[in-house]
């Protein structure tokens, strides 16, 4: 009931500072 189909990718991303970790989350239609 409370699902949804989605899809979570992470991402490391190379920064000045160092590392960012970008998390994205997709929903499937």
């Amino acid at each position: 009931m409370g699902w949804f189909p989605i899809r979570i990718t992470l991402e490391l991303r190379k920064t000045r500072t160092g590392w960012q970790a970008i998390v994205r989350v997709h929903i499937l239609d």
